[in-house]
């Protein structure tokens, strides 16, 4: 039954037969994120400081690209602010590449504030969707959401070499037993 493909009109069943073909990746896609994962889960430094390295990269790399875009839609209008923007993004480049530390900083910074702001638009969304099952714990992820990003503000100057490459770390872990599991339902299917 694996052999016989079923045209349909439903581009879902087509992408899920197509991605069934190459359960194979899918699983060893998997593997290379749990094991990603748990080095960085155990060298939480390492995996911030790359994570710095490479944001600080990639923003370089976004200004160049938006400066030469400048250039090429001149006559498009707005010349100068996309100047301005593309030089802000090539200095915020250099600046996190020239101090990885302080975008250590920054970014752990961001991302407390980030847990705030999720936590507290998940805990109104509990309180929107109260009566129905299961609200309470939207209430409880959204209210430990905000304690952590109390917790994350409160000790930012120690969490701020760590964090990033820890949860960077977890969330490999949950994505890699994620593919492995879709892996194998896909190679049974």
């Amino acid at each position: 039954m694996d052999d016989i493909t079923i045209k349909t009109d439903n581009p879902i069943a087509e992408f899920a037969q197509g991605v069934k073909k190459n359960w194979g990746i899918v699983l060893f896609m998997g593997i290379l994120f749990i094991f990603g994962g748990m080095i960085a889960i155990i060298y939480p430094l390492m995996a911030t400081g790359g994570v710095v390295l490479i944001l600080g990269w990639v923003i370089l790399f976004s200004g160049v690209c938006r400066f030469v875009d400048a250039f090429a839609t001149m006559k498009q209008g707005g010349f100068i602010w996309k100047i301005m923007g593309s030089l802000l993004y090539i200095l915020a480049g250099i600046f996190i590449l020239k101090s990885p530390l302080t975008g250590a900083v920054t970014l752990t910074l961001i991302l407390g504030m980030f847990f705030i702001i999720e936590g507290i638009s998940k805990t109104a969304f509990a309180a929107e969707i109260k009566p129905l099952k299961g609200w309470g714990w939207t209430m409880f992820d959204g209210a430990l959401t905000i304690l952590f990003g109390i917790f994350v503000l409160t000790f930012l100057d120690n969490a701020a070499l760590w964090l990033v490459g820890l949860l960077l770390g977890i969330k490999l872990l949950f994505a890699g037993w994620d593919l492995v599991y879709l892996g194998l339902a896909l190679k049974n299917a």
